[in-house]
């Protein structure tokens, strides 16, 4: 049975394409809430930059950009964040995807015998209208979770936009193309900011930490080191409380770490 309902950023590199597009956009802003004009956000790999104005927006939009590796799964897991669900598969599996009400009656099933490797997106609001709770289960190959979801908001349907350089698969689960990329914000004053990325096409809302203030990191007895690993990697620990037996995690470096700089770990 999978122990984790969230999962970081699972990396790896596959075969190499063309982005098409960028569309990155968002508020820059500081602890209080007030934007934060002239903050200078750099999408790292591709070299493009914008500077934010009085009202803390910037958006980065370019139609050619630079060939870049892709993600590949590296674990099998699976999320459900507002109303999306999220596969990985590092191999070619089977996926199912079943839809309840909380009387148990099934409103959707669906099945696929063999799904390629790599990201995929299956959207709950859109295969089942329900006004009441839901009870979810999502499972690949023979290992699975069961996710409650409450698919009203303000009497209205939360329905999320598919996913941008998403792939239709039959069943209306969709194949996403994930890119490894980071997202830097700098600004006078501030923190400088920093945060790794799998789409170019997404809304990206960043606060900053004052220079020196709380959340600035500390370096620690590791940093100058060499990394013991790079990229991603899975770790198990055994959880006493209440019996909960073994737990896995999956750390991740970015691809432009630098031993000598002390970072913030982000959980």
């Amino acid at each position: 049975m999978y122990r984790c309902r969230v999962f970081c950023l699972l990396l790896g590199v596959g075969i190499s394409i063309n982005a098409q597009t960028v569309n990155l956009r968002g508020t820059v802003s500081n602890r209080a809430g007030k934007p934060i004009a002239n903050a200078i956000v750099t999408l790292v790999r591709q070299g493009i930059t914008d500077t934010t104005g009085t009202d803390g927006v910037y958006s980065i939009a370019a139609t050619k950009v630079s060939e870049l590796p892709l993600l590949t799964p590296q674990n099998k897991l699976i999320s459900l964040n507002r109303g999306v669900l999220t596969f990985s598969l590092p191999a070619a599996s089977p996926v199912m995807v079943e839809i309840f009400d909380v009387k148990g009656t099934l409103l959707k099933r669906v099945v696929k015998p063999v799904v390629q490797a790599g990201f995929y997106h299956f959207n709950v609001a859109e295969n089942a209208r329900a006004a009441k709770l839901l009870l979810i289960n999502a499972s690949i190959g023979n290992e699975g979770l069961t996710f409650r979801y409450l698919p009203l908001y303000n009497g209205k349907y939360v329905m999320n936009p598919s996913a941008a350089g998403s792939t239709p698969v039959e069943g209306r689960l969709a194949k996403i193309a994930a890119v490894d990329d980071t997202l830097k914000v700098t600004a006078t004053g501030y923190k400088a900011f920093a945060k790794a990325i799998t789409s170019y096409d997404q809304e990206v809302n960043v606060t900053l930490d004052t220079a020196g203030g709380s959340g600035e990191a500390i370096p620690s007895s590791g940093c100058g080191r060499e990394p013991p690993f790079t990229g991603e990697k899975r770790v198990t620990i055994n959880v006493t409380a209440a019996g909960a037996g073994n737990r896995d995690y999956i750390l991740r470096l970015p691809g432009d770490y630098d031993k000598n700089h002390p970072y913030p770990l982000f959980f």
